[in-house]
């Protein structure tokens, strides 16, 4: 039985269920990390209402690549299309636009943390730059469900440590909130694309 056959409640709970707990692992494996690499990343975490407009501005780049990438798809990004419709596309279709705003939150937090709030700044003490590129190659691998999927990311990656070194004053809260509002935007296209190609094949088999 597939995620399509099944009760969408069953679904929906076990996803959310699954996801929020792996995305918890990951805010306590950063905590762990931030211990043991003697990296605080809560000292450039301000949740201040001034972040919100560089976020929001900072989002539109990035919500527009991934809408232009997944509506007309070429090379590599066709088999990611496909990858999302297929594995997470019925998955989302269980979840309100709720449940994925919250569930992007946390996704968003969580990478975020560990990534921007650990890992590049302890990288950072080898330069600059090495922190920068290394963090982003190494949220390209994590993400590696393809090659062009793993570029793509890492890509991202860069752009969201860029925007934690270059906007002043320099705050997590602005990656946090790009990369949650980013992966709430395509968790809902992914879901209406997927809904969509369903309707469109019942119809069909009728």
């Amino acid at each position: 039985m597939t995620a399509a056959d099944e009760d969408p409640r069953l679904t929906r709970a076990r996803f959310l269920n699954l996801s929020g707990l792996f995305q918890t692992a990951m805010v306590l494996v950063a905590l762990g990390l931030s211990w043991l690499l003697d990296v605080d990343p809560l000292e450039r975490l301000l949740p201040r209402w001034d972040a919100l407009g560089p976020a929001f501005l900072s989002l539109a780049p990035l919500a527009l690549f991934f809408y232009v990438s997944f509506r007309f798809p070429i090379g590599g990004l066709i088999r990611i299309r496909d990858f999302l419709l297929e594995t997470l596309g019925p998955l989302l279709v269980s979840c309100s636009a709720l449940d994925l705003l919250l569930l992007a939150g946390l996704v968003g937090f969580s990478e975020e943390l560990l990534f921007r709030g650990v890992l590049q700044p302890w990288l950072g003490q080898w330069g600059f730059w090495f922190g920068l590129i290394g963090c982003s190659v190494l949220f390209g691998l994590a993400h590696a469900i393809t090659p062009t999927y793993a570029i793509v990311a890492a890509l991202v990656g860069l752009y969201l440590g860029g925007l934690l070194e270059f906007c002043q004053p320099s705050n997590l809260t602005i990656p946090i909130l790009v990369h949650s509002f980013y992966d709430w935007l395509a968790f809902l296209i992914v879901r209406q694309s997927c809904a969509k190609r369903s309707t469109a094949a019942r119809d069909g088999g009728d």
